[in-house]
């Protein structure tokens, strides 16, 4: 019985060294550009890191999986350790995320189903991409940085936080 529980919980490890691959808090490895014209000021950021559309969309679909696949997992633990492997999909039935990354996992290992899947909505993923998101505290003065290290000061009331997110294209 402690096997399954282990299994389980390498099973959980996994799907945060998932996520884990997909963030990346290290902003010098997204470089910026300053672009500087009579007409314009700005900074181009592109969030790829370097990774091609094909990385991208690998890493994607490995943390999918590994969400995906934790029903089974949970299924398999629970008939092992005398619980109601009932209550495990009734959670995934009651998740309408869990149901779509589900769809998207089966859609890749399987090609697209042939009905609208366990969503209903026949859910693809396209031009997946990396953002970023930035986000003051909620205090006077409080500072976002970009990649380059300068602080983007943002006026601030103590009861409001602004947060900024930018797709990457």
């Amino acid at each position: 019985m402690a096997m399954a529980a282990d299994e389980l919980m390498g099973r959980v490890r996994r799907i945060y060294a998932a996520i884990d691959a997909v963030q990346e808090f290290d902003l010098a490895k997204v470089p910026s550009r300053v672009i500087s014209t009579s007409q314009v000021q700005g900074v181009m950021q592109d969030f790829r890191g370097g990774m091609s559309e094909e990385e991208i969309a690998n890493s994607a679909y490995a943390l999918i999986h590994n969400i995906a696949n934790l029903r089974d997992h949970l299924r398999r633990w629970a008939a092992k350790n005398g619980k109601d492997k009932g209550k495990v999909d009734a959670t995934f039935a009651a998740s309408l995320e869990l149901r779509i990354l589900q769809d998207l996992s089966n859609n890749d290992k399987h090609g697209p189903p042939r009905d609208d899947g366990n969503s209903g909505l026949a859910p693809t993923l396209q031009e997946i991409n990396r953002e970023m998101r930035l986000a003051t505290s909620p205090m006077q003065g409080s500072a976002g940085r970009d990649s380059r290290g300068l602080a983007n000061r943002v006026p601030c009331r103590k009861s409001e936080q602004y947060k900024y997110s930018a797709a990457a294209r």
